[in-house]
């Protein structure tokens, strides 16, 4: 079949809001290899006097056109080699305007790596797949309908396996219709929203434990403080010098006597020093750089981390900012839709009313 993807400049020039002469002028002069600011400034007689940023968008468009125009000729290339382009799907596809709807229209012809809707389709279940997706040829007794197509030798050994194989095909049929696919992306962009929440630390922020053997000073200075100690000095003479015998006679006299006056003139206050443990500071607590640069991103996404925003109403700026929290670690990212819509359209467009 002979097919070719043309462009229409009408359109184009409708999408670049610019009248056609001076659209298809623009064209020729940045076909011929002249630049946007050489057009501007020096080509005004021939472009009727449009300013940069007009002929920068009769660019835009015109690149866009020829680029969806080239991929329209690949994909009805490919088609017609498979033996299954018809004069409908070629006309559908010359027509769309839109890359992921030409996508969408290549999608079922698209060379794929073997699925199990493939596997299926080896094993002959696609017959009974066509039955049931055609209200005049369903089975009423579905059961003995797929009992027909057990296999053992086929890896088909009960029911189950037909009937699941049979969904496998139906389920790739209906993920690769354009205009469900379509509709369910404009309940996406619709009803979807952006959820963002603090995502778990996956690595530790302390050190890990010293084995058996090694020297674990490091470690116990950073998450055990020093304890409070007695003055060794005293503790070792203390221990040295032997207890002294008490005399019983000594103790009496000494009880019965009197207590000596003391002379204040001649009495030199010695200062009590002070415990070698309390004098000396507690070692600080050692934070790793790891754990340093962690804190900054903590408080560099801190306020992303309870938020949502619904996908139609969020700006570029902010996506590029999630998704650097994400890539870091620090954010946990996922897409919330209206799950009910998007099935009730799925069932309204797949599944007949009667």
């Amino acid at each position: 079949m002979e097919t070719s993807a043309t462009i229409d400049f009408a359109h184009v020039a409708k999408l670049a809001n610019v009248p056609l002469a001076q659209f298809q002028a623009t064209a020729e002069l940045l076909d011929d290899g002249n630049t946007v600011p050489f057009i501007t400034r020096y080509r005004k007689d021939q472009t009727g006097g449009l300013d940069e940023e007009q002929i920068r968008r009769i660019q835009r468009e015109l690149d866009q056109q020829r680029a969806l125009a080239d991929r329209k000729q690949s994909i009805l290339k490919s088609i017609d080699s498979q033996g299954k382009l018809t004069e409908e799907l070629a006309a559908r596809i010359l027509a769309t305007d839109s890359s992921k709807r030409l996508e969408d229209l290549y999608l079922p012809f698209r060379p794929k790596k073997e699925t199990r809707a493939a596997k299926a389709r080896q094993r002959g279940l696609e017959p009974l797949a066509d039955e049931l997706e055609d209200p005049a040829t369903a089975p009423t007794d579905l059961e003995s309908r797929a009992a027909e197509f057990v296999q053992p030798d086929n890896n088909l050994p009960t029911t189950v396996e037909v009937l699941q194989g049979v969904g496998h095909i139906l389920a790739e049929r209906y993920s690769e219709r354009a205009d469900l696919r379509s509709c369910l992306r404009k309940i996406f962009h619709r009803t979807g929203k952006l959820v963002c929440s603090r995502a778990e630390s996956r690595k530790p922020t302390l050190p890990a434990p010293v084995a058996d053997g090694g020297n674990a000073s490091q470690v116990d200075q950073i998450v055990t403080p020093a304890a409070d100690t007695t003055d060794s000095a005293a503790t070792d003479s203390a221990a040295a010098e032997p207890a002294a015998t008490t005399d019983p006679a000594a103790t009496d006299s000494a009880a019965t006597e009197p207590a000596a006056t003391i002379d204040p003139a001649a009495t030199t206050v010695v200062p009590k020093a002070k415990s070698s443990a309390r004098s000396a500071k507690k070692p600080a607590r050692h934070v790793s750089k790891r754990e340093q640069k962690r804190k900054k991103l903590e408080q560099a996404f801190k306020d992303f981390f309870e938020y949502e925003e619904p996908l139609s109403r969020l700006p570029p700026h902010r996506i590029l900012a999630i998704n650097r929290g994400e890539r870091a670690d620090m954010l946990k990212v996922k897409i919330d839709v209206d799950l009910s819509a998007m099935i009730e359209a799925a069932e309204n467009l797949l599944v007949p009313a009667d």
